[in-house]
């Protein structure tokens, strides 16, 4: 008797098939990127335009990881490929809300299959790589409004916000936050000190790389104001 044991690319085949009979894209191109925990692809959606196919990969790392991930505790003893599927599937979720209430700054999301992402492809550069900026303030706020208008619109924390996840468009100056997939509801009993965290991150990077300092409890205040949830 044969038996056959699905690895990750025989997993993305699976999922780019998906992609192509529900009209998501129609073609897939170079590898663009590597992260921690996905693989980036540059692709052309079904109505010729650029976009990203992001395929998540959870792996070894979800080891140390999933010890402050708000998900994928509870798929224990399952394969990574389960575990991936779960984070593209949150990941979904996320921007499925986050473009329902067209936050500003975070991108266009075309439509997923099991572990992949489809989004529109951004021109720019990851803000830990970024050397300079004419104005760090204002690219600073624009992150900043990011977070304030997901937490009060969209009801939504990042919960790993860092400067790894941030893409900054050099042609425009416009800040983007990507990578969703251990998003918090702000009515989840931990939602402060995840919102705490995200800010903390933020407001470290810049006062390490550009010399800002800004007040972490006013920033915070700031992103709160008028919320209620």
């Amino acid at each position: 008797m044969e038996a056959y044991r699905l690895c990750f690319l025989g997993l993305d085949c699976v999922a780019l098939h998906r992609l192509v009979m529900k009209n998501i894209v129609k073609a897939i191109g170079d590898e663009i990127g590597v992260g921690k925990e996905s693989k980036l692809y540059m692709g052309i959606s079904e109505d010729g335009g650029t976009v990203v196919i992001k395929f998540h990969r959870i792996w070894k790392s979800f080891r140390n990881i999933s010890k402050v991930r708000s998900y994928g505790n509870e798929t224990k003893g399952t394969s990574w490929l389960i575990k991936s599927i779960v984070s593209g599937s949150r990941e979904r979720e996320a921007l499925t809300i986050l473009n329902r209430y067209s936050i500003n700054g975070v991108p266009k999301f075309y439509g997923g299959a099991l572990h992949a992402v489809v989004i529109e492809y951004i021109p720019g550069v990851d803000l830990y790589a970024v050397e300079y900026l004419e104005n760090p303030e204002e690219v600073l706020q624009q992150i900043i409004d990011i977070i304030k208008n997901a937490y009060s619109k969209a009801k939504l924390i990042h919960g790993d916000l860092s400067e790894h996840n941030v893409i900054i468009n050099l042609e425009n100056m416009k800040s983007y936050i990507i990578d969703w997939p251990q998003y918090v509801s702000t009515a989840d009993p931990r939602a402060y000190e995840v919102l705490k965290k995200d800010v903390e991150n933020i407001l470290k990077f810049f006062k390490r790389k550009f010399k800002l300092d800004k007040d972490l409890n006013e920033v915070i205040r700031y992103i709160m104001k008028g919320n209620n949830a």
